[in-house]
């Protein structure tokens, strides 16, 4: 599920994730994260 709760396209974008490399999934953590919060709570 994304971060705005829709649940649209979400395979795709899990398998598009997939296929990045660890260095390229940091860079997109750290620009929506950037302190690495645990966001457990906030999704449930």
């Amino acid at each position: 599920m994304r971060a705005d709760g829709s649940e649209q396209g979400a395979p795709d974008r899990e398998r598009r994730l997939k296929e990045w490399k660890r260095a390229r999934k940091l860079e997109v953590i750290e620009a929506e994260n950037p302190t690495f919060r645990d966001l457990n709570r906030e999704i449930l």
